[in-house]
């Protein structure tokens, strides 16, 4: 990642390497407060740099989710309509059970990022 340059990563924001050639864990950061374009592009060259960035410890609401993914790039509407969340049409529910009923987070919400015409990456939250 681009770092030693003063500010960089911007106050806060930490990266904690999780594996030997890829994989980023980002540390003191809330993606339920709006990001500063600092921070956005730390998130953005993480990614770039490691190809696995993680975001651990956060609490989401689906619309809060789709909307902190954005910093990635443009998303697509989910075609498989059975799997598709009923309120946020950009986010497909990925689960081994129906219904989260026990509130034991069995849920995985996916939102791909790009286009046909432009490189997918896909972020997924528990």
């Amino acid at each position: 990642m681009s770092q030693g340059k003063a500010g960089w990563p911007p106050m806060g924001l930490g990266f904690k390497k999780l594996g030997e050639h890829m994989a980023v864990a980002a540390e003191g950061i809330d993606l339920n407060r709006p990001l500063d374009a600092a921070q956005i592009a730390a998130l953005r060259q993480a990614l770039l740099d490691s190809l696995v960035l993680c975001l651990r410890g956060q609490k989401l609401t689906a619309a809060a989710y789709r909307d902190a993914v954005r910093i990635f790039g443009p998303q697509a509407m989910q075609t498989r309509i059975a799997a598709r969340h009923p309120e946020i049409e950009e986010i497909m529910i990925l689960s081994s059970e129906d219904k989260d009923e026990l509130g034991d987070g069995k849920r995985l919400w996916s939102a791909p990022i790009g286009t046909a015409t432009t490189a997918t990456s896909r972020c997924h939250a528990r």
